[in-house]
């Protein structure tokens, strides 16, 4: 059976297609009137619906074709209280991602949040005031949790272990944690850097031996004075 927001997502796609019905247009800053001369869907995808709609450019051949996708799960109980149709097709992700999936995700979501909340650290968005991390919170549907740490401090054994030992309460799903590293310290030349953690290893997606460079004994990563060619790999049991 689709999940809700599987459902809901249609209607919503279907909501758009009627308002941006073939031999409409919309008014484009700058090009003017653009007739819409073709839509492609709403079709279903593994993670949702999308939509393809072409736009003719006034008094010219030119095209532009603009892609709608739906995404997310951000729908409350009070969503449940639509009268909705019995689906007529199948979601290809039921199988790989049933409720089962998803209330595990959620819960081992929370987990995290709750473990590094008491290791006294503080959750936020990145433009509010300086927070230790922050955890994206949409169900996509995703194989893992997917956050940032935002202090270099906050790199450290200890914390990517304590989320292995979460990850191995779920066993079963192949979960995995990442963390992107989010520093605005000015000293900081990374990028596209982060921290994956899964089961049975945990890997340091970075430049260790730089972020040694800018922050010194702020990085709570130890560096290995025998990795001369910034290998990072660490296997953790969970015993140790």
């Amino acid at each position: 059976m689709p999940t809700l927001f599987t459902r809901v997502s249609e209607f919503f796609m279907q909501g758009i297609a009627d308002a941006l019905s073939v031999g409409s247009s919309i008014r484009v800053p700058h090009i003017g009137e653009c007739e819409i001369t073709g839509h492609l869907g709403p079709d279903l995808g593994p993670s949702g619906w999308s939509m393809q709609i072409d736009f003719a450019f006034p008094h010219s051949h030119s095209q532009m074709t603009v892609c709608l996708f739906t995404f997310g799960s951000c729908l409350l109980d009070d969503v449940k209280q639509y009268a909705l149709p019995e689906p007529t097709y199948k979601d290809v992700t039921d199988e790989e991602f049933p409720p089962a999936h998803q209330a595990a995700w959620h819960e081992l979501r929370e987990e995290v949040h709750r473990e590094l909340n008491a290791m006294g650290l503080t959750y936020g968005f990145e433009d509010e005031k300086e927070p230790d991390y922050y955890l994206i919170d949409d169900y996509l549907p995703s194989s893992g949790i997917s956050g940032n740490l935002n202090k270099p401090g906050l790199l450290t054994p200890t914390l990517a272990k304590l989320c292995q030992s979460l990850l191995k309460k779920h066993s079963g799903w192949n979960f995995w944690i990442r963390f992107d590293l989010v520093f605005k310290d000015p000293r900081y030349r990374g990028r596209s850097e982060g921290l994956l953690i899964r089961e049975d290893r945990i890997v340091l997606d970075m430049n260790l031996q730089r972020l040694h460079e800018e922050f010194g004994s702020a990085i709570g990563w130890p560096l290995d004075p025998a990795n001369r060619n910034n290998v990072q790999q660490t296997n953790f049991s969970g015993s140790e």
